[in-house]
């Protein structure tokens, strides 16, 4: 069997979902005249009745968008980047596909990578900061091991994925979109919601305002939203803002955090009090320090759990 026919026969399960998604959007007729097909074979394909065929495979494949969406403006030059990435036990699929279907539009030159295992996630995230803070990069990029990111496919996210949300945010790649923000914004977070069926908007409003929280389910904001708090699962932080929380706490600020010995890794993600996030901590000892935190209500993940969460927290 040839080598393309190969790989298209072992990638038909997800491309099979998109063509069913196609045909259903644009009715049978239509999606008949577009892949070259009878209305009753193309019926049958939607009724799952019968495989669709590799013509049709690769009309959707080429349907597929870039990996980054034509009007991200986004300037690379001079934007060091690190990927941050605490792993808890194992690393998502999922997360891993979307993730480097991100990062390969950008390669290794432009972009580093650092893993940390811990099971105490906050610790893990000190440790991943103490090891970035070594580099030359100003920015650094946390994705959470559960976190399903937008890769400039529409299709994908909404399909394969249900995400359920407009093709423009869809479409977006989470990490050009990260990175197009300017850079006085240091400290930028994505939206994404709590692992149930009515799970919140994770950020300071969806918690505190039953409107504000409905209003971010259904997509009303645009851009960035200043926020008390926001969740770490895919957020953008400067290095400036650790050294100042450096000399915050040099000056006896966040005694929490200081660290025993030293060249030991700083507490930055401490939990200020038992219950309370890493998140929330880090943000709140930011605001303190006059450092804001912003969500880009555009950037939507999903979050990974027994399905994979979104705005509608829907479980098929």
């Amino acid at each position: 069997m040839p080598v393309a026919r190969t790989w298209l026969t072992n990638k038909m399960l997800d491309l099979k979902e998109l063509i069913v998604s196609r045909v259903k959007e644009i009715g049978v007729k239509e999606a008949s005249a577009l892949f070259g097909a009878s209305p009753a074979t193309v019926a049958k394909w939607a009724d799952g009745k019968s495989e669709p065929s590799l013509k049709a495979a690769q009309i959707v494949l080429n349907d597929i968008p870039e990996a980054e969406p034509k009007d991200e403006l986004t300037d690379w030059n001079g934007k060091d980047v690190i990927i941050l990435l605490p792993v808890y036990r194992s690393f998502s699929a999922d997360t891993h596909f979307t993730l480097f279907a991100n990062y390969a539009k950008y390669g290794p030159e432009k972009i580093g990578m650092i893993q940390e295992k811990r099971t105490v996630i906050h610790e893990a995230r000190n440790i991943l900061i103490h090891k970035a803070l070594k580099t030359d990069a100003n920015w650094f990029i946390f994705v959470d091991d559960d976190m399903i990111l937008p890769c400039g496919s529409a299709a994908l996210f909404n399909g394969r994925y249900r995400a359920s949300i407009d093709e423009k945010r869809a479409s977006l790649n989470a990490i050009s979109r990260l990175m197009s923000h300017s850079a006085d914004k240091l400290i930028v977070g994505s939206l994404y919601f709590g692992r149930h069926e009515n799970g919140r908007a994770q950020c300071s409003s969806g918690f505190t305002s039953t409107q504000e929280n409905e209003k971010l389910h259904k997509g009303e904001y645009r851009g960035l939203k200043a926020e008390e708090w926001v969740g770490t699962g895919l957020m953008r932080i400067h290095r400036s803002v650790f050294a100042e929380f450096d000399k915050a706490i040099a000056e006896g600020k966040f005694p929490e955090c200081k660290h025993n010995r030293e060249d030991m890794w700083v507490g930055y993600f401490n939990p200020i009090r038992v219950g309370m996030g890493e998140d929330v901590s880090f943000c709140r000892r930011a605001k303190e320090i006059g450092i804001q935190t912003y969500l880009d209500t555009d950037l939507i993940c999903l979050h990974n759990g027994e399905t994979f969460f979104g705005p509608s927290n829907t479980k098929y």
